[in-house]
C-alpha cells in the first residue's frame, strides 16, 4: 500500500506525484517510518548534499551520470533532480525488494539495479561522473569496504566525484549496541 505525496519536489513531470514506499521498506532505511519523516529526511539529505557541494565550489550542473549507491527505497533519490539538474540517475542497492519497488514506482526518475553484497557489480566501468553513497560504509566490515572502494573506483569516469559518508562514533553509539559496534571496529564504523 503506497500513500501518495500531493505536491512538492517529489512530483513527476506533468504533476503526477511520487508514491511513498510501503512501511516495511521505509523501516529499512531509517528509524522513523512515518511518511512525513521519510520525506523530510530525504529532502534534508538532498539539501545537505547540495549545500556541501556548493560550499566546496563544485558545479552541480556539470554532472551527467549520477549513481546513488545504496539507494534503498528512494528516500534521497527522489530529491536529487533538484541537486543535479542535468544528471541521469541510477540507483543500486543490495535490497532487491526496494529495487523492485523503485523500478515499478520511481522508474521515471532513474534506472534501478540490484547489486550483490560483494562486488563486482554488472555496471559498466567508467560510467558515472558522480557517485553518492550516504552511510553505506557504516554497515560494512573492512573487507567489504575495501572491495567496494575498488568497485566504485572502477565505475568512476575521469574527473568524477565520489561523495561517501559514514556515521561517526557518537551516532553509532546511539543506534548500535556495544557488541554490534565492536564487531565492526575494523571498518569505518
Amino acid at each position: 500500500r503506497a500513500a501518495v505525496v500531493s505536491s512538492g519536489p517529489h512530483s513527476l513531470p506533468g504533476g503526477l506525484a511520487w508514491p511513498l514506499p510501503p512501511l516495511e521498506l521505509r523501516a529499512r532505511v531509517g528509524r522513523s517510518w512515518a511518511g512525513h519523516n521519510f520525506l523530510e529526511t530525504g529532502n534534508r539529505l538532498g539539501r545537505t548534499v547540495s549545500d556541501l557541494l556548493d560550499q566546496a565550489g563544485v558545479d552541480r550542473g556539470r554532472f551527467r551520470n549520477m549513481l546513488d549507491w545504496g539507494c534503498g527505497c528512494g528516500r534521497l533519490l527522489r530529491n536529487l533532480p533538484d541537486v543535479f539538474p542535468n544528471a541521469r540517475f541510477t540507483g543500486v542497492d543490495i535490497d532487491s525488494d526496494a529495487i523492485a519497488w523503485n523500478s515499478e514506482h520511481l522508474g521515471g526518475l532513474a534506472e534501478f539495479q540490484s547489486v550483490p553484497d560483494h562486488p563486482p557489480s554488472s555496471l559498466p566501468a567508467r560510467s558515472f561522473d558522480f557517485i553518492l553513497g550516504l552511510s553505506v560504509f557504516t554497515h560494512l566490515p573492512l573487507e567489504l569496504e575495501t572491495a567496494w572502494l575498488a568497485e566504485l573506483a572502477r565505475l568512476t569516469s575521469p574527473g568524477a566525484v565520489l561523495f561517501l559518508t559514514y556515521h561517526g562514533a557518537d551516532l553509532i553509539s546511539r543506534h548500535f549496541t556495544m557488541d554490534q559496534a565492536l564487531q565492526n571496529d575494523q571498518g569505518f564504523s
